[in-house]
């Protein structure tokens, strides 16, 4: 499988990963260095806050820790949409993480390794983000046999 997490051990997993710098223009939100960014800026209360605005270009822990300071709704109604279409400009609009994407045939799934890379832990309650990365590819891979027609 390809686990689409910062440390995974294939490169479409680390770049797959919403840690990972790979910057995307998000056609009405504009652009962003990172999927982790988007989504601490989508979830911030107030949408005029000048701090979150950082979050447009940062990626890995950074965009973490300032998100985790940054006042936030819950998951919204909408919230996993926002969050899959995003992914999908990061994956369209990255000539290489596109051909990763459609060269991959290997199931995705999403977990941390602790303790010296014994333990797996699945965060609860993202199985939309895994089946969301699987459509991607899928659309991915069609539009590419589609091209070549």
């Amino acid at each position: 499988h390809i686990n689409f997490y910062s440390r995974g051990a294939t490169e479409l997993g680390r770049l797959g990963s919403h840690f990972a710098f790979t910057p995307f223009t998000h056609p009405e939100d504009g652009d962003f260095d990172s999927m982790e960014g988007y989504w601490y800026w989508r979830k911030r209360l107030d949408k005029n806050d000048p701090k979150a605005e950082e979050l447009r270009k940062l990626w890995g822990f950074a965009a973490k820790e300032l998100g985790r300071t940054i006042p936030s709704v819950d998951h919204y109604v909408g919230f996993q949409r926002e969050i899959l279409v995003a992914n999908w400009y990061k994956f369209s609009q990255n000539a290489y993480l596109r051909r990763l994407m459609v060269e991959s045939t290997l199931p995705f799934n999403h977990y941390y390794v602790v303790g010296h890379g014994k333990v797996m832990v699945r965060p609860n309650g993202f199985d939309w983000l895994i089946e969301g990365w699987e459509k991607i590819r899928a659309k991915l891979k069609l539009q590419d046999l589609e091209s070549r027609v």
